[in-house]
């Protein structure tokens, strides 16, 4: 996903996941009952330079391949 969005994009849904929601998200089984996100938005639990750090740092992962083992 990395590639596909800008950094903006993932520190609004670490702090509001109900902020976009995929279409396909009730199908993938991402939502909950209320049609609201299952992912806990961590408002009470990181800063704001955290937040931006993670962010920066999903937005890095973009180009390397998911590797299993």
């Amino acid at each position: 996903m990395a590639g596909m969005h800008p950094v903006e994009f993932f520190a609004e849904s670490i702090m509001n996941p109900n902020a976009v929601i995929d279409p396909d998200a009730k199908e993938k089984g991402y939502l909950e009952e209320d049609g609201k996100s299952k992912m806990s938005d961590y408002n009470d639990i990181l800063t704001v330079k955290q937040v931006a750090d993670l962010a920066a740092y999903l937005t890095s992962l973009k180009g390397q391949e998911h590797k299993t083992q």
